[in-house]
């Protein structure tokens, strides 16, 4: 095989490696994800209980959001907190008022005092949430099915009692829907599936960096395929996070995020170049709303009344916070791009998405080239003069990716979906 043939394939770059490393230090490991699992299956169970004001009225149980397309990431900067969506699908009928419905399913989850939940549970303006020790949260958002409509699209309910001055009010929305074609509108590329895949799974097995000439590499886990453009999403969000961080009010939403990073990819299976092209785009559909001062508008594709952008942005003015942060994210990129060394892209990486996985992933790298260059083991590419990952043995030989099972397609993280 060729050094050029070679640095076509995925994750053979230092840049691209360096962001799937961010990417898989802030995802939902495998672990959480069984974790995520258990609970939901509690849950589950729980809201048909006897004795309890939903028992037999719970038809359906299935993932929105983050977790039902695969890129979900940790909510917060400091620890590994998780937040997953969950639409509960009532068979109430369609006379009930919002604050109704979200009153019983937060009276269904709480139960008595002493119970499972009691202490737990709490009831928001769309969801009634579950809030677990360690760093773990389930929102289930209330649903009931409109009749004669296509699949699930259904009511889901806003009721904030605390607000009077906000009136209750039913909003039509199709979850399952956007999910669906989001996973039609970008599919893995297999090769980089599968790399991203297999580095994934080294890299919870606590070995990230093992040497290509390993006889010991397991296949690529399918929990952790995913397209490159699902990977540029999970870092937007996650640099999203960094800005809002420490801002009071409302951060744009990840639905909108993903329908608008969702629309059309790159496709080059390679993660920096999807990356700058996602933000560009997002860069310029917030350029052409602002300079004609209007707010942009996001809907669901999969149900055109059911509008992401309904809380965000309020008003031109978070609008244009967000189009210079946009701004600023896209020339830093294009600056990590540009080839600096690694004291500057440590610096920059933080700035993007946070200390604590920028500063691992560096030190990690640095420590594998240095001892690589110790013992003599490095080797560079002679058309581009950077070094060869895959021939210093940084990262997986590309044959041996592509020999993993080539077979096995993704598979969607839809583990919830239990009819009652």
């Amino acid at each position: 095989m060729s050094t050029e043939h070679v640095n076509a394939l995925p994750l053979t770059d230092p840049l691209d490696v360096l962001y799937a490393d961010i990417a898989m230090r802030i995802q939902l490991s495998r672990t959480n994800h069984n974790l995520a699992v258990e609970r939901y299956g509690a849950i589950s169970d729980w809201i048909e209980r006897p004795d309890n004001p939903l028992h037999e009225l719970v038809s359906l149980l299935y993932p929105q959001g983050s977790m039902s397309i695969g890129s979900t990431i940790s909510s917060k900067l400091k620890n590994d907190e998780f937040d997953l969506d969950i639409v509960a699908e009532l068979l109430l009928g369609a006379g009930a008022t919002p604050s109704e419905v979200l009153d019983i399913l937060y009276l269904a989850i709480k139960g008595e005092e002493g119970s499972r939940y009691y202490n737990m549970t709490k009831r928001n303006s769309r969801c009634v949430t579950v809030y677990y020790a360690g760093g773990m949260h389930l929102d289930i958002t209330p649903a009931i099915r409109m009749p004669e409509q296509p699949e699930r699209i259904s009511h889901i309910f806003h009721s904030k009692p605390e607000d009077p001055t906000e009136p209750d009010k039913k909003i039509i929305a199709n979850p399952y829907g956007f999910s669906e074609w989001y996973k039609i509108q970008t599919p893995p590329d297999q090769h980089f599936a599968l790399a991203f895949a297999e580095r994934a799974g080294r890299y919870e097995r606590g070995t990230i960096l093992l040497e290509a000439q390993s006889e010991d590499i397991p296949d690529p886990d399918p929990f952790y395929q995913k397209s490159a453009v699902t990977v540029a999403q999970q870092l937007v969000k996650r640099w999203r996070n960094v800005k809002y961080d420490a801002r009071s009010g409302r951060q744009p939403p990840s639905v909108m995020l993903a329908k608008l990073m969702g629309d059309s990819k790159l496709g080059n299976g390679r993660l920096a170049a999807e990356l700058n092209f996602q933000v560009d785009k997002l860069l310029n559909q917030f350029e052409a709303c602002h300079a004609q001062d209007r707010l942009i508008i996001v809907t669901n594709p999969a149900c055109s009344v059911d509008v992401f952008s309904d809380r965000w942005p309020a008003n031109l003015t978070e609008q244009k916070v967000f189009l210079d942060d946009l701004t600023d994210f896209a020339t830093k990129l294009a600056r990590l791009s540009s080839g600096i060394d690694l004291n500057e892209m440590k610096k920059i990486l933080s700035e993007l998405f946070g200390e604590n996985p920028s500063h691992q992933v560096i030190a990690d790298f640095n420590e594998q080239l240095g001892e690589r260059i110790d013992t003599g083991r490095s080797r560079y590419n002679p058309a581009n003069g950077k070094i060869d990952l895959v021939a210093s043995g940084i990262v997986a030989a590309p044959s041996v990716v592509i020999a993993s099972n080539t077979s096995r397609q993704s598979q969607p993280h839809n583990f919830y979906g239990k009819q009652k």
